[in-house]
């Protein structure tokens, strides 16, 4: 989530839909503050059971299409926000956990399933990297260096093999 990343995408008329972190702590304190007066445009519930766990997912989206953004955001078009509640029931232990994500996203805000699909999608990616971003502190990585346009070429060549 990196405002010259996101700009190029919205004036480029691509989308994104990027997890909010603790690494964009001021951001994501705005949008949790934000959705605390808002009522959800969207909702869905699913439920997972395997590998010996039941999962309980709650999605909510939000419309902050008319929320005020920092101004170093504004070229990047926010329009919608995303909280995922996700509880995990361990059925041996009967230990259960909450965990709570945001996604926000520059997709126009209006009622529909298959943003719900996507994010569950990006929890795949997240498993499969979970050693890797715990081990290199991935979430934690600060740098003053812009490396923005050394990661571009790998974008377009990501957003072309996804739209065919």
């Amino acid at each position: 989530l990196y405002p010259a990343m996101t700009e190029q995408i919205s004036e480029a008329g691509g989308t994104f839909l990027i997890g909010l972190k603790e690494n964009q702590s001021e951001l994501l304190a705005d949008m949790k503050a934000c959705i605390t007066h808002s009522r959800p445009i969207n909702k869905q519930t699913t439920y997972d059971k395997g590998h010996g766990r039941v999962e309980t997912r709650h999605y909510c989206h939000y419309d902050v299409s008319k929320s005020f953004f920092d101004e170093r955001w504004a070229l990047t078009n926010f329009q919608s926000l995303f909280k995922v509640e996700r509880i995990r029931y361990e059925i041996t232990t009967g230990k259960e956990s909450l965990e709570t994500s945001y996604y926000i996203s520059n997709m126009a805000a209006k009622a529909n399933n298959q943003y719900f699909n996507a994010i569950r999608g990006h929890w795949s990616v997240e498993t499969n990297n979970h050693i890797r971003d715990v081990t290199l502190r991935e979430d934690l990585l600060r740098t003053k260096k812009n490396q923005f346009p050394e990661y571009l070429p790998h974008l377009e060549l990501w957003s072309s093999n996804f739209s065919e």
